[in-house]
């Protein structure tokens, strides 16, 4: 049965469910419906480079995976896995006892309005709140641990991915902005490892944990207290990461979106708990990593048989090649 006429059914049996008509959101790996109180996440039917969604059984695997891990941060607004199943009749029901055919993640709906990506919109954050969300995401981090292997995990990942950036943005560079500069490509994968040694040793001090692995203002919203979603689930080794680049990243999109002063309040927290800040050097190989990488993901929807917004991804590359040129312009050696 194709996707989409499962989508199809969900929209309707939620519209009687919540006596509303859900909304749908497609990305680039799931559809969500939005019903009354509830969230429902669909896996798409799907084989990319870095995931592998293409059977009934691994969506099923990975629902139930988020679902573990983003209790740690979000606790009960992950509820449970459903199935949508075939009945005898051959109609299709959700939750039903049938044979299943597809699996939802249900959550507890949040509030569009106090997701981080819209406060800043709308500049309507307080410092209160942003000390709120650092006691949060320090707390998390406190309580997780690095697998043993972590920190030579996270080298390697620092290593392959700086590569495949350098690799792929070239490739694209015809697509791209002046902003797109191949010495500071090369630059930022020469700078990882001339940091390679201190990134070991952060690694034996514990600061590089099981982390959220995709921590992006979309991914929190400032209720009380904060919550903090949509960890990542599909490979264990892409959530092993150095605390200060974590939230480091995350200060570089709000210094994107004009709220520097965000990143600057959540580091100050990350700092006086952790203490142990990277070299200038390492802290700037990280924003360089991270730019050029969310560059690269972002031109790479063009590679897609048939793109959608075609317009967006470029300017939202360009908008990070411009951030990681900046940073790569004060680089020191470590």
């Amino acid at each position: 049965m194709e996707q989409s006429e499962i989508v199809s059914f969900l929209e309707a049996e939620l519209a009687v469910r919540s006596a509303c008509r859900p909304t749908v959101r497609e990305t680039h790996t799931a559809y969500v419906l939005l019903a009354g109180r509830f969230a429902y996440k669909l896996k798409k039917n799907i084989v990319l480079s870095y995931l592998d969604f293409s059977t009934l059984e691994r969506r099923k695997a990975f629902l139930e995976e988020e679902l573990r891990i983003n209790r740690a941060l979000a606790g009960n607004i992950y509820r449970r896995i459903l199935p949508v199943t075939t009945e005898d009749d051959g109609r299709l029901a959700l939750g039903g006892f049938g044979k299943p055919v597809e699996w939802l993640l249900e959550m507890v709906r949040l509030p569009d309005e106090d997701m981080l990506d819209h406060r800043l919109q709308d500049r309507h954050v307080t410092a209160a709140e942003v000390v709120a969300l650092g006691r949060v995401l320090c707390g998390f981090y406190a309580r997780t641990s690095s697998y043993r292997d972590g920190a030579a995990v996270y080298l390697k990942h620092l290593r392959r991915e700086s590569l495949i950036n350098k690799e792929h943005l070239l490739a694209m560079r015809g697509q791209l902005s002046n902003h797109l500069s191949p010495s500071d490509l090369e630059h930022a994968t020469r700078l990882v490892e001339l940091c390679a040694a201190e990134v070991m040793e952060r690694g034996r001090r514990g600061l590089i944990v099981d982390g959220h692995g995709d921590l992006r203002l979309e991914h929190i919203c400032l209720t009380d207290p904060p919550i903090v979603f949509d960890r990542l689930e599909f490979d264990k080794n892409m959530r092993q990461i150095d605390v200060y680049d974590e939230v480091g990243y995350l200060a570089l999109e709000a210094e994107i979106a004009g709220h520097g002063w965000i990143g600057r309040d959540l580091l100050t927290q990350v700092q006086r708990t952790f203490k142990n800040p990277p070299s200038p050097s390492l802290m700037q190989a990280y924003g360089m990593f991270r730019m050029f990488l969310r560059a690269r993901l972002a031109i790479d929807h063009l590679l897609e048989p048939f793109p959608k917004t075609p317009a967006k991804w470029v300017k939202q590359a360009d908008i990070y090649l411009a951030k990681g040129a900046e940073i790569a312009a004060s680089t020191t050696v470590c």
